[in-house]
């Protein structure tokens, strides 16, 4: 005669196999699925590869220099200057910061942060968004004229909304060995590096990747009526 059953353990016998068939489940759904890897690019997260942030610390470093240094490719008014942008840097904590967005100024938006002291401008930071490409650009102000603009491009090697599949159908009619390689994987790189100084809100100097802009040239016009 078999011996009546507990239902106690024939209920942790249940629960117990529940989990394991649970748990063989998810390994089965796991493996079908493949490893999921982390996408290169979410559109505009701003996260930069080791090449371009090495390329950024580099400028950033030669900045710094500047303001602890008397460079001497700047003339005694812009070394005030720098001196004012070093100041502002070093209360930043200080200010009071406001965050807006920049719809209209660029094809895929932007953002904007500004430092507030006692409701004037000391430091603005805009973020323009492309299509194929970004600019960064760092704003200082002293009562409320700007002083510099500290401005970076980055490229983009396709557009941001491009998908591996938009790049097959952009191409369809082109062998893929012979697809350009940067457009096959989405990179970013420094396209300019700019500096502008100014003088009661107009522009009076402008350095490009390390070389003062001709002041009389076209480019240079161009600035003037952009600020």
């Amino acid at each position: 005669m078999s011996a009546a059953s507990n239902p106690h353990r024939d209920l942790f016998k249940f629960i117990g196999l529940t989990l394991i068939f649970t748990l063989i489940f998810l390994l089965l759904m796991e493996q079908r699925q493949g490893p999921q890897s982390d996408p290169t690019f979410f559109p505009h997260d701003l996260r930069r590869s080791a090449n371009l942030e090495a390329e950024l610390q580099s400028i950033y470093a030669q900045q710094a220099l500047d303001l602890e240094v008397e460079s001497p490719k700047w003339s005694n008014e812009q070394q005030v200057i720098l001196e004012e942008v070093k100041s502002i840097e070093s209360r930043l904590g200080e200010f009071e910061q406001q965050e807006s967005s920049l719809e209209g100024q660029s094809t895929e938006g932007g953002s904007l942060l500004s430092y507030l002291e006692a409701d004037e401008r000391r430091k603005t930071e805009k973020i323009f968004l492309g299509e194929t490409g970004r600019r960064e650009e760092v704003a200082y102000f002293k009562e409320e004229n700007v002083i510099y603009i500290d401005s970076i491009q980055i490229d983009y090697s396709r557009p941001i909304t491009m998908t591996d599949e938009d790049l097959l159908e952009f191409f369809y009619d082109v062998p893929e060995e012979e697809i350009p390689g940067s457009m096959k994987t989405f990179t970013e790189s420094l396209g300019a590096h700019d500096q502008y100084f100014f003088e009661e809100g107009i522009l009076k100097k402008w350095v490009q990747n390390g070389v003062e802009m001709d002041s009389d040239s076209e480019e240079f016009l161009e600035r003037l009526e952009r600020f």
